[in-house]
């Protein structure tokens, strides 16, 4: 069975499942939310104060790159750990069903599987990022103002290796340990740990590293432009992608020598 045979069955898988449904919809609702919150926090605290009559609240109105930097902060906090949770059951879940056992029967080398599961899972986050990218400011130029789709694709493009790595290491963890909630909660402690202990470690951990990528993303949605010369952006992103592709490995690794 061929890798690319191995990965239509795990998106048919996603689809079978409807993760691929359910996880870009939470995707957007998140990318929506972000511009009526901000068109609706006005009238919301109007109605909700004790002010005596007549008295006005007065919020500055943000920019349309204003919201859409708070969209890569709201997927920040939720959209990662929604793709931990529907990716860390993929080989766990399936190895204590008996699933990986079988399929690993058929010519399908260890890599390929993992592969497969990789690639899948990729898929399903730049599916899902580019929908909340794309409604997120349809409904930021609708309700606030006009949005610069360049500064969008500039930002989606640098926050998406935050989910890919958030996919590596859910799978390699999910290939170490056996228990599903175990391999998600050892996932998101070192997700957390990747992206803020190197900020302890001065400039060069705080630039470096996948948090960086994160305060990028927010500043290029935001209209902000990308730092002069080419390794302040190009530094984090050969470091998220790499330690991604090590994750990979690693959980390859640990698969070749397992009992299934």
């Amino acid at each position: 069975m061929s890798f690319f045979v191995m990965a239509a069955k795990e998106l048919r898988e996603l689809w079978r499942s409807k993760k691929i449904v359910f996880v870009p919809l939470v995707f957007a609702l998140l990318a929506v939310g972000q511009p009526a919150v901000y068109k609706m926090l006005p009238s919301l605290l109007q109605g909700a104060s004790n002010l005596p009559p007549g008295a006005v609240i007065e919020i500055p109105v943000p920019s349309p790159g204003q919201v859409m930097g708070g969209v890569v902060g709201q997927l920040n906090q939720v959209a990662v750990l929604l793709l931990v949770l529907v990716a860390m059951g993929s080989i766990a879940g399936e190895r204590a069903s008996g699933v990986t056992a079988t399929v690993l029967t058929k010519p399908v080398s260890r890599g390929g599987y993992l592969g497969a599961k990789a690639l899948a899972f990729s898929a399903l986050a730049v599916v899902s990022l580019g929908l909340a990218a794309l409604l997120g400011g349809y409904y930021t130029g609708v309700l606030i103002g006009p949005v610069d789709w360049a500064a969008v694709l500039r930002g989606g493009l640098l926050y998406l290796p935050n989910l890919l790595l958030a996919v590596a290491v859910t799978l390699l963890f999910s290939a170490v340990l056996r228990g599903q909630v175990a391999a998600g909660g050892a996932a998101l402690v070192t997700l957390i740990m990747l992206n803020t202990v190197p900020g302890l470690f001065g400039r060069l951990g705080r630039e470096a590293f996948p948090g960086a990528l994160t305060a990028r993303a927010t500043a290029a949605m935001a209209g902000a432009p990308l730092p002069a010369g080419a390794l302040p952006h190009v530094v984090p992103l050969a470091v998220t992608l790499g330690l991604a592709a090590l994750f990979l490995v690693v959980g390859w690794q640990v698969l070749k020598r397992q009992e299934i």
